[in-house]
Protein backbone atom coordinates (compact mmCIF):
# COMPACT_ATOMS: atom_id res chain seq x y z
CA UNK A 1 0.00 0.00 0.00
CA UNK A 2 2.68 2.20 1.21
CA UNK A 3 4.89 1.90 -2.36
CA UNK A 4 2.06 2.23 -4.24
CA UNK A 5 0.83 5.39 -2.86
CA UNK A 6 4.65 6.26 -3.11
CA UNK A 7 4.11 5.09 -6.67
CA UNK A 8 1.10 7.42 -7.72
CA UNK A 9 3.22 10.57 -6.28
CA UNK A 10 5.76 10.29 -8.20
CA UNK A 11 3.74 9.59 -11.12
CA UNK A 12 1.95 13.10 -10.28
CA UNK A 13 4.95 14.89 -9.54
CA UNK A 14 6.40 13.84 -13.05
CA UNK A 15 3.91 14.71 -14.89
CA UNK A 16 4.11 17.92 -12.91
CA UNK A 17 7.17 19.03 -14.16
CA UNK A 18 6.28 17.91 -17.92
CA UNK A 19 4.03 20.35 -17.61
CA UNK A 20 5.96 22.90 -16.34
CA UNK A 21 8.66 22.18 -18.80
CA UNK A 22 6.82 22.22 -21.37
CA UNK A 23 6.53 26.09 -21.22
CA UNK A 24 10.10 26.85 -20.43
CA UNK A 25 12.04 28.32 -23.67
CA UNK A 26 15.71 28.54 -24.26
CA UNK A 27 16.47 32.24 -25.54
CA UNK A 28 19.57 33.13 -27.48
CA UNK A 29 21.18 36.65 -28.31
CA UNK A 30 22.06 37.37 -31.68
CA UNK A 31 24.47 40.26 -32.22
CA UNK A 32 25.32 41.79 -35.95
CA UNK A 33 28.88 42.92 -36.76
CA UNK A 34 30.19 44.39 -39.97
CA UNK A 35 34.33 43.44 -41.11
CA UNK A 36 36.38 46.26 -42.05
CA UNK A 37 35.29 45.45 -45.94
CA UNK A 38 31.70 46.31 -44.44
CA UNK A 39 30.62 42.28 -44.66
CA UNK A 40 28.17 41.81 -41.99
CA UNK A 41 27.84 39.03 -39.84
CA UNK A 42 25.61 37.56 -37.45
CA UNK A 43 27.16 35.67 -33.94
CA UNK A 44 25.26 34.08 -31.37
CA UNK A 45 26.46 36.01 -28.55
CA UNK A 46 24.44 34.87 -25.32
CA UNK A 47 21.54 32.81 -24.16
CA UNK A 48 18.96 33.06 -21.49
CA UNK A 49 15.33 31.10 -20.53
CA UNK A 50 12.02 32.66 -21.03
CA UNK A 51 8.66 31.14 -19.66
CA UNK A 52 5.28 31.09 -22.32
CA UNK A 53 2.54 32.64 -20.01
CA UNK A 54 -0.07 32.94 -23.02
CA UNK A 55 -0.98 30.23 -25.90
CA UNK A 56 0.00 32.56 -28.88
CA UNK A 57 3.21 33.59 -28.22
CA UNK A 58 4.15 35.75 -25.16
CA UNK A 59 6.63 35.03 -23.28
CA UNK A 60 8.24 36.30 -20.22
CA UNK A 61 12.20 36.59 -19.60
CA UNK A 62 14.86 39.00 -17.93
CA UNK A 63 15.42 42.09 -19.28
CA UNK A 64 19.34 41.41 -19.09
CA UNK A 65 18.66 38.20 -21.36
CA UNK A 66 17.37 40.29 -24.29
CA UNK A 67 19.25 43.66 -23.86
CA UNK A 68 21.07 44.87 -26.51
CA UNK A 69 20.36 42.00 -28.69
CA UNK A 70 20.31 42.99 -32.45
CA UNK A 71 18.17 39.18 -32.92
CA UNK A 72 16.82 36.73 -30.80
CA UNK A 73 16.05 32.74 -31.28
CA UNK A 74 13.58 31.30 -29.46
CA UNK A 75 13.89 26.98 -28.45
CA UNK A 76 10.44 25.48 -27.67
CA UNK A 77 10.70 22.13 -25.61
CA UNK A 78 10.80 20.17 -28.37
CA UNK A 79 13.28 21.74 -30.45
CA UNK A 80 11.43 23.93 -32.53
CA UNK A 81 12.97 26.83 -33.70
CA UNK A 82 10.83 30.67 -33.80
CA UNK A 83 12.15 34.19 -34.39
CA UNK A 84 11.71 35.87 -31.53
CA UNK A 85 11.03 39.82 -31.10
CA UNK A 86 11.18 42.00 -28.46
CA UNK A 87 7.97 43.66 -27.43
CA UNK A 88 8.82 46.00 -23.75
CA UNK A 89 11.37 45.76 -21.97
CA UNK A 90 11.79 47.15 -18.34
CA UNK A 91 15.09 47.65 -17.00
CA UNK A 92 13.82 48.40 -13.15
CA UNK A 93 12.24 44.90 -12.62
CA UNK A 94 14.51 43.29 -14.93
CA UNK A 95 11.72 42.32 -16.79
CA UNK A 96 11.00 41.70 -20.21
CA UNK A 97 8.22 40.36 -22.37
CA UNK A 98 9.41 38.70 -26.24
CA UNK A 99 6.69 37.34 -28.98
CA UNK A 100 6.89 34.26 -31.13
CA UNK A 101 4.37 33.88 -33.94
CA UNK A 102 2.65 30.60 -32.45
CA UNK A 103 -0.07 29.36 -31.55
CA UNK A 104 -1.90 26.70 -29.32
CA UNK A 105 1.48 26.64 -27.10
CA UNK A 106 1.78 25.48 -23.86
CA UNK A 107 1.31 28.39 -21.07
CA UNK A 108 2.59 28.24 -18.01
CA UNK A 109 -0.23 28.36 -15.07
CA UNK A 110 0.62 31.61 -12.55
CA UNK A 111 0.45 31.07 -8.95
CA UNK A 112 0.57 33.09 -6.17
CA UNK A 113 3.75 34.61 -4.65
CA UNK A 114 2.13 36.52 -2.17
CA UNK A 115 1.24 33.09 -0.30
CA UNK A 116 4.30 31.71 -0.66
CA UNK A 117 6.08 29.90 2.72
CA UNK A 118 9.51 29.31 3.71
CA UNK A 119 10.71 25.90 3.68
CA UNK A 120 8.28 24.99 0.32
CA UNK A 121 9.53 23.05 -2.51
CA UNK A 122 10.17 24.54 -5.62
CA UNK A 123 11.97 23.80 -8.89
CA UNK A 124 13.59 26.03 -10.86
CA UNK A 125 13.17 25.07 -14.70
CA UNK A 126 15.38 26.75 -17.55
CA UNK A 127 18.19 26.34 -19.73
CA UNK A 128 21.76 26.25 -17.89
CA UNK A 129 24.69 27.10 -20.10
CA UNK A 130 22.55 27.23 -23.23
CA UNK A 131 23.30 23.77 -23.24
CA UNK A 132 20.80 21.71 -21.00
CA UNK A 133 17.35 22.60 -22.44
CA UNK A 134 14.75 21.91 -19.80
CA UNK A 135 16.85 21.25 -16.99
CA UNK A 136 14.75 20.83 -13.82
CA UNK A 137 16.31 21.74 -9.90
CA UNK A 138 14.90 20.76 -6.99
CA UNK A 139 14.93 22.73 -3.88
CA UNK A 140 12.97 24.89 -1.73
CA UNK A 141 12.03 28.66 -0.75
CA UNK A 142 15.36 29.78 0.99
CA UNK A 143 14.08 33.16 2.35
CA UNK A 144 11.45 36.32 1.44
CA UNK A 145 12.23 39.39 0.65
CA UNK A 146 15.64 39.58 0.21
CA UNK A 147 17.05 43.20 -0.77
CA UNK A 148 19.61 42.32 -3.84
CA UNK A 149 21.18 44.68 -6.42
CA UNK A 150 20.95 42.85 -10.28
CA UNK A 151 22.17 44.77 -12.48
CA UNK A 152 22.38 48.11 -10.92
CA UNK A 153 18.97 48.42 -9.37
CA UNK A 154 17.58 47.17 -6.22
CA UNK A 155 15.33 44.44 -6.47
CA UNK A 156 12.98 42.42 -3.54
CA UNK A 157 13.49 38.71 -4.01
CA UNK A 158 12.72 34.94 -3.29
CA UNK A 159 15.93 33.40 -2.43
CA UNK A 160 15.92 29.09 -3.44
CA UNK A 161 18.42 26.82 -2.92
CA UNK A 162 17.72 25.25 -6.18
CA UNK A 163 20.53 25.18 -8.76
CA UNK A 164 20.70 27.83 -10.53
CA UNK A 165 23.64 28.53 -13.65
CA UNK A 166 24.05 31.12 -16.04
CA UNK A 167 21.52 30.61 -18.92
CA UNK A 168 18.65 29.81 -16.37
CA UNK A 169 18.05 33.62 -16.44
CA UNK A 170 14.51 34.53 -17.36
CA UNK A 171 13.25 30.70 -16.50
CA UNK A 172 10.66 29.80 -13.98
CA UNK A 173 10.33 28.92 -10.58
CA UNK A 174 7.62 26.16 -9.93
CA UNK A 175 5.55 25.36 -6.75
CA UNK A 176 4.90 21.51 -6.36
CA UNK A 177 1.79 22.19 -7.92
CA UNK A 178 3.25 22.97 -11.19
CA UNK A 179 2.22 26.84 -10.77
CA UNK A 180 4.56 29.94 -11.49
CA UNK A 181 5.55 31.97 -8.64
CA UNK A 182 8.63 33.54 -9.73
CA UNK A 183 10.60 33.89 -12.73
CA UNK A 184 14.84 33.03 -12.07
CA UNK A 185 17.10 36.30 -12.46
CA UNK A 186 20.20 36.18 -10.05
CA UNK A 187 22.42 33.62 -8.87
CA UNK A 188 25.08 34.69 -6.33
CA UNK A 189 28.70 34.22 -7.41
CA UNK A 190 31.87 33.00 -5.96
CA UNK A 191 33.58 30.00 -5.38
CA UNK A 192 32.50 28.89 -1.96
CA UNK A 193 28.89 29.99 -3.04
CA UNK A 194 26.34 27.00 -3.18
CA UNK A 195 22.73 26.75 -3.09
CA UNK A 196 22.30 30.83 -3.60
CA UNK A 197 19.36 31.80 -6.20
CA UNK A 198 17.24 34.14 -6.36
CA UNK A 199 13.62 34.70 -8.36
CA UNK A 200 11.55 37.71 -9.62
CA UNK A 201 8.08 36.87 -7.08
CA UNK A 202 5.29 36.66 -10.04
CA UNK A 203 3.14 38.88 -8.20
CA UNK A 204 5.67 41.76 -9.31
CA UNK A 205 5.86 40.23 -12.33
CA UNK A 206 2.57 40.39 -13.20
CA UNK A 207 1.27 43.87 -13.42
CA UNK A 208 4.57 44.76 -15.29
CA UNK A 209 4.29 42.28 -18.21
CA UNK A 210 0.30 43.08 -18.57
CA UNK A 211 1.52 46.72 -19.45
CA UNK A 212 4.55 45.32 -21.68
CA UNK A 213 2.16 43.37 -23.61
CA UNK A 214 -0.39 46.28 -23.53
CA UNK A 215 1.60 49.02 -24.24
CA UNK A 216 5.51 47.89 -24.83
CA UNK A 217 6.03 50.34 -21.27
CA UNK A 218 5.07 50.35 -18.05
CA UNK A 219 2.42 52.83 -16.88
CA UNK A 220 2.44 55.12 -13.82
CA UNK A 221 5.78 56.12 -13.62
CA UNK A 222 7.98 59.37 -14.68
CA UNK A 223 8.93 60.16 -18.51
CA UNK A 224 11.28 62.53 -19.14
CA UNK A 225 10.78 62.05 -22.88
CA UNK A 226 14.71 61.84 -23.67
CA UNK A 227 17.01 59.47 -25.36
CA UNK A 228 20.19 58.88 -23.68
CA UNK A 229 23.65 57.58 -24.43
CA UNK A 230 26.51 56.89 -21.61
CA UNK A 231 29.53 58.64 -21.65
CA UNK A 232 33.08 58.31 -19.53
CA UNK A 233 34.01 61.44 -18.59
CA UNK A 234 36.87 63.14 -15.99
CA UNK A 235 36.50 65.88 -14.03
CA UNK A 236 38.42 69.18 -14.29
CA UNK A 237 40.84 70.04 -11.91
CA UNK A 238 41.24 73.36 -13.19
CA UNK A 239 37.22 74.22 -13.41
CA UNK A 240 36.38 75.61 -9.82
CA UNK A 241 33.04 75.13 -11.01
CA UNK A 242 33.25 71.62 -11.47
CA UNK A 243 32.77 71.18 -14.75
CA UNK A 244 33.14 67.53 -16.68
CA UNK A 245 35.03 66.86 -20.06
CA UNK A 246 34.58 64.29 -22.72
CA UNK A 247 38.33 62.83 -21.73
CA UNK A 248 38.34 58.69 -22.71
CA UNK A 249 41.17 57.67 -20.35
CA UNK A 250 41.21 54.90 -17.94
CA UNK A 251 41.78 56.45 -14.96
CA UNK A 252 39.65 58.38 -12.69
CA UNK A 253 36.50 58.97 -14.58
CA UNK A 254 33.00 58.80 -13.75
CA UNK A 255 29.99 57.20 -16.17
CA UNK A 256 27.09 60.10 -17.21
CA UNK A 257 24.47 60.28 -19.34
CA UNK A 258 24.22 62.35 -22.56
CA UNK A 259 20.93 63.26 -23.78
CA UNK A 260 20.53 62.50 -27.73
CA UNK A 261 17.08 63.89 -28.50
CA UNK A 262 14.08 65.47 -26.55
CA UNK A 263 10.85 64.35 -27.28
CA UNK A 264 8.40 67.46 -28.23
CA UNK A 265 5.35 67.71 -25.35
CA UNK A 266 7.55 66.32 -23.06
CA UNK A 267 8.61 66.95 -19.40
CA UNK A 268 12.33 67.50 -20.23
CA UNK A 269 11.43 70.03 -23.26
CA UNK A 270 9.18 71.99 -20.91
CA UNK A 271 11.94 72.10 -18.85
CA UNK A 272 14.26 73.04 -21.39
CA UNK A 273 16.51 70.37 -21.76
CA UNK A 274 18.21 70.39 -24.79
CA UNK A 275 20.68 67.32 -26.61
CA UNK A 276 23.86 67.38 -25.66
CA UNK A 277 23.45 68.40 -22.30
CA UNK A 278 24.98 65.82 -19.56
CA UNK A 279 22.89 64.90 -16.89
CA UNK A 280 24.85 65.16 -13.60
CA UNK A 281 22.14 65.16 -10.55
CA UNK A 282 18.92 64.74 -9.59
CA UNK A 283 17.87 66.75 -6.56
CA UNK A 284 20.96 65.28 -4.47
CA UNK A 285 21.64 62.45 -6.17
CA UNK A 286 24.47 62.26 -8.08
CA UNK A 287 23.86 60.43 -11.65
CA UNK A 288 26.49 58.08 -12.77
CA UNK A 289 24.72 55.93 -15.78
CA UNK A 290 21.44 55.64 -17.10
CA UNK A 291 20.62 52.89 -14.23
CA UNK A 292 21.04 55.27 -11.53
CA UNK A 293 18.89 57.32 -13.99
CA UNK A 294 16.13 55.33 -13.83
CA UNK A 295 16.21 54.63 -10.07
CA UNK A 296 16.62 58.00 -8.96
CA UNK A 297 13.84 58.73 -11.17
CA UNK A 298 11.23 56.23 -10.19
CA UNK A 299 11.58 57.51 -6.43
CA UNK A 300 9.59 59.97 -7.64
CA UNK A 301 5.64 60.31 -8.79
CA UNK A 302 4.25 61.62 -11.67
CA UNK A 303 3.45 65.30 -11.08
CA UNK A 304 6.56 66.15 -8.58
CA UNK A 305 8.78 68.82 -9.02
CA UNK A 306 12.38 67.94 -9.29
CA UNK A 307 15.50 69.76 -10.09
CA UNK A 308 17.60 68.22 -12.81
CA UNK A 309 21.03 69.28 -13.36
CA UNK A 310 23.21 69.38 -16.76
CA UNK A 311 26.35 70.10 -18.14
CA UNK A 312 25.70 72.53 -20.91
CA UNK A 313 29.21 73.51 -22.57
CA UNK A 314 31.45 74.62 -19.80
CA UNK A 315 28.04 75.72 -17.75
CA UNK A 316 25.96 73.68 -15.23
CA UNK A 317 22.35 74.29 -15.86
CA UNK A 318 19.54 73.81 -12.91
CA UNK A 319 16.20 72.67 -14.46
CA UNK A 320 13.10 72.74 -12.88
CA UNK A 321 11.34 69.76 -14.55
CA UNK A 322 7.76 68.71 -13.60
CA UNK A 323 7.47 64.72 -13.60
CA UNK A 324 4.66 63.38 -16.38
CA UNK A 325 3.58 59.78 -17.59
CA UNK A 326 4.57 58.57 -20.99
CA UNK A 327 2.05 59.44 -23.46
CA UNK A 328 0.31 56.66 -24.81
CA UNK A 329 1.97 57.82 -28.27
CA UNK A 330 5.50 57.74 -27.04
CA UNK A 331 7.89 55.31 -28.38
CA UNK A 332 11.33 56.90 -26.64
Amino acid sequence: MSGSATASSYDSTTQMLQNSMASVVGIYIEQTAYSMNGQKTTEETGSGSGVIITSDGYIVTNNHVVEGASGLKVYLQDGTEYEGMVVGTDELTDLAVVKIEATGLPAATFGNSSSVLVGETVYAIGNPLGVFTSSVSAGIVSGLNRTLEVEGQSMTLMQTDASVNPGNSGGGLFNANGELIGIVNAKSLGVDVEGLGFAIPIDDAKPVVVDLIDLGYVSGRPFLGITLQEINLVESSSNNQGGYFPFYMPSSYVTRVQVMSVMEGGAAQAAGMLVNDIILAINDTEINGSSELAAALYEYKIGDVVTITVQRGSEQVDLQVTLAERPATATN
